[in-house]
């Protein structure tokens, strides 16, 4: 109800002072009163207006604060201009009680003071209609409220339980034939151990590699030039050919087309030299299946250039499969 209250002042706070600054105007104080406006009547208007306003905007703050209050001021006072120029445009003798003044004696019936009061009783009237329209609208109705449920009150109960002893009852193995306990079974062979696998040597993590291959198995960490990929070994059942010997050729000499290697443009610009050693598998239709780096040079980039070159354009007679190792040399013109 508070907060009703306070909107119903602030209300008819701005209603009130919008109306006195407009019968500060001698046009308007003059259709309202009929008579002509006394002497410092304007000043004492327009100092009523604003303490008026200045009240409805105070109580706007005291409903909702300051940042709200001052949108709900600034709602109601443009609502309460717009009801005051309504009522200068068609009623405005309506105004009439504001002017504290007697209507002007121009030849009207005596009845001049019915008319002052129903003018009063007809403003006050809707204006009471206003505020009541604008309280109800604002004040939030009933809402309902769910059913809470009730809480279900829980009986504990101590039991006095006895147990009573029970004898086993006896249990009745079927006639079955005793094992023979002076001769235990034999014993089972353990099987025998499978032989420890084959480490394999890798190379650390290092900048100086072109790529890293995959390795399956146990493998020991060793320096660079020991290591080495390879891959699980298999046992070899009879009657199958194992991995073809390792030869090694000079590059550009011996058969097959050993196509030269393109020097890398940023080596070239950095005058990176080295050797690498390849070592490739040439498949039977002469080929090169495999091929990986034997012994890297200290430069990725020729070390890249080498394998590309060994992989991609390089071929041989066919014939059964080989195994080489190959030592190409990056060396700029002096």
């Amino acid at each position: 109800m508070l907060e009703a209250a306070y909107l119903l002042l602030a209300a008819l706070a701005s209603v009130l002072g919008c109306a006195c600054l407009a019968l500060a105007l001698p046009r308007h104080w003059r259709e309202v009163a009929d008579v002509a406006m006394p002497a410092g009547r304007a000043t004492s208007l327009r100092a009523a207006g604003f303490s008026l306003l200045f009240a409805g905007v105070a109580c706007a703050w005291l409903r909702d604060g300051p940042s709200f209050g001052s949108a709900l001021a600034a709602l109601v006072l443009a609502v309460s201009a717009w009801a005051v120029a309504f009522t200068l445009s068609w009623r405005p003798r309506w105004l009439r009680p504001l002017t504290l003044s007697a209507p002007a004696t121009t030849g009207a019936p005596p009845a001049a003071g019915d008319a002052s009061l129903t003018a009063l009783f007809t403003s006050a009237l809707w204006l009471a209609c206003l505020s009541i329209g604008t309280v109800g609208f604002m004040l939030p109705g009933p809402r309902p409220q769910p059913r809470r449920p009730e809480p279900v009150s829980v009986v504990v109960e101590r039991l006095e339980v006895e147990l009573a002893a029970v004898p086993p009852e006896p249990s009745v193995m079927p006639d079955a034939p005793l094992p023979d306990l002076a001769s235990p079974p034999p014993l089972a062979e353990p099987a025998a151990a499978p032989p420890p696998a084959a480490l394999v040597a890798v190379a650390p993590p290092s900048a100086l590699l072109a790529f890293a291959l995959p390795v399956e198995g146990a493998t020991e960490v060793t320096d660079l030039e020991r290591a080495s990929h390879s891959r699980p070994s298999h046992r070899v059942s009879p009657g199958v050919a194992s991995s073809p010997p390792l030869q090694t050729i000079t590059y550009g000499q011996g058969e097959g087309k050993q196509t030269a290697p393109d020097y890398p443009e940023r080596a070239l610009r950095e005058g990176q030299e080295g050797e690498v050693v390849v070592r490739f598998q040439v498949a039977e239709d002469g080929r090169v299946r495999t091929a990986e780096l034997a012994r890297p040079s200290p430069w990725p980039l020729l070390n890249t250039a080498a394998l590309r070159v060994v992989r991609r354009r390089w071929s041989f007679s066919p014939g059964r499969a080989r195994l080489y190792e190959v030592s190409i040399r990056f060396e700029l013109a002096k």
